[in-house]
Formats: structure tokens, C-alpha cells, sequence
């Protein structure tokens, strides 16, 4: 499971352990890992009013933080093998009948897709993605923001990224170009399938939920690893002892 820092120039960025070897007695008493063990971070900027953060797998509670009207769900994950469409996560108001959801998910070769329900379980918008998709064992990162208010992209009242890419404009299948009636969820399930999906096969990373919206305009880039080493860098250079 990777250790989560929220970095002080407001980046999220993931630690793990590349080979564990264990120092039981370390000269302060307690286990240790040698140096020089830990991955190459993975960094991720943190959304604008984020509601909650979560990662790995399980159902979290969103403790009536996220209205449903509006808002975006930021993912980032590494990609597990092709072959089933698998859902990264899901919002919902019904754990044990799940039919109003906000979903976002890989299908079976890898490509981010989304659907959203109204308040009767009704789906008003949906992407069946034709766009490259991510191979597995690398990272990807994939952005849905709605509005049930207004549009947000054209006449369009939800928008879909895949790294910084807007999704294509004939994969919205279920085109959400008017208002719906939204549902408030109360939890967030991650890694477990929605519908006939499959459980995600990969590895969950960062989730982030905000009641703000992110425009088509917006560059929706994620940093790379460079951020937080320069930041660090600094950091670390500027300290004396």
C-alpha cells in the first residue's frame, strides 16, 4: 500500500516500497527499511476544494461532504491487464442496491470510460471510449467533471479526460446536453465493479472528489515526477542544521 503525502506546494504524492528489506534491529529499536529502496514517486495535483481523498480499495463514506449537482472525481491508477472492462470507482447513495451511480472505469482494452445516473438510476451520460488506451503496469490518470445545472463543455454538462486529453466528442454515447434530477451519494467504492463490470485488476492510487467543476479549457495536465524533485531539491538544499 502506498504512503500518501500532501506535499507543500499542494501536490499528493504516492511513496512505495519497491524491495521491503527489513532491519529488525535498527539502532533506535524498531524495524526499518534500508535506503535507497523506495519507487520512483508518483506525484498528483490535488483538486480545488477536494471533498474527500482515498486510495487502494474499499467503500468510504463521503460524510454528506459531496452534493451530487456538480462536482469532479480525479483517479489516478495504474493500469492492470486488458481482456474485461473493470471499474476504478463509483459513487453512490445505496451500497446494497447500487443503481444511482457516478462510475468511472477501464474497459477491456484499457480506456477510460464514465457513466452517470440521476436520481431514479436513469443514465444521462455515458462514454463508450474508441481513444488509445493505457498499458498495464504503467499509470494513467482520468478526470470526470459534470454539472447537472449547466454545461460545462459546449452544450455538453460533463466533460471527460483521459491524462489531459478531452475524450472525443462521438464517444458520448449518452450525451448529457440538459439538465437531470441528481442524486446525493453517500459513500465512494473503490477497485469493486459496478454493474457487470469486473473488480479492477490493477492498483488504485489516488482518489480525489470535489464539489467544484473543471472547464473544457482547463489543461487538466498532471505533473510529472520532476515537480516533486525540484521541490525537494529546494527543500532540502535550503535546510541547514
Amino acid at each position: 500500500m502506498p504512503t500518501t503525502l500532501l506535499t507543500g506546494n499542494g501536490l499528493i504524492t504516492l511513496f512505495e516500497e519497491a524491495t521491503p528489506t527489513l532491519t529488525v534491529n535498527a539502532p533506535w529499536g524498531t524495524p526499518s527499511y534500508n535506503q535507497g529502496s523506495l519507487q520512483t514517486q508518483r506525484v498528483v495535483a490535488t483538486l480545488g476544494s477536494a471533498a474527500t481523498r482515498n486510495s487502494g480499495t474499499g467503500q468510504f463514506s463521503l460524510n454528506s461532504k459531496v452534493s451530487g449537482v456538480r462536482g469532479t472525481v480525479q483517479v489516478s491508477y495504474l493500469a492492470g491487464a486488458t481482456g474485461a472492462q473493470r471499474t476504478l470507482c463509483y459513487l453512490t447513495d445505496n451500497l446494497v442496491t447500487p443503481s444511482n451511480r457516478i462510475v468511472i472505469g477501464l474497459d477491456g482494452m484499457n480506456r477510460p470510460y464514465a457513466t452517470i445516473t440521476n436520481n431514479v438510476g436513469t443514465v444521462v451520460a455515458n462514454v463508450s471510449p474508441t481513444y488509445a488506451g493505457v498499458l498495464a503496469g504503467t499509470q494513467g490518470q482520468v478526470l470526470l467533471s459534470w454539472d447537472s445545472t449547466s454545461a460545462l463543455d459546449g452544450t455538453r454538462f460533463a466533460l471527460l479526460k483521459s491524462g489531459s486529453q478531452l475524450v472525443p466528442s462521438g464517444d458520448w454515447v449518452v450525451s448529457p446536453t440538459t439538465a437531470w434530477n441528481s442524486f446525493v451519494p453517500s459513500d465512494i467504492v473503490l477497485g469493486f465493479a459496478a454493474g457487470s463490470d469486473q473488480d479492477f485488476n490493477g492498483q488504485v492510487l489516488a482518489v480525489q472528489v470535489s464539489n467544484d467543476t473543471v472547464s473544457a479549457g482547463s489543461s487538466g495536465s498532471f505533473p510529472s515526477t520532476r515537480v516533486f524533485d525540484r521541490f525537494l531539491n529546494d527543500t532540502v538544499n535550503s535546510t541547514t542544521t
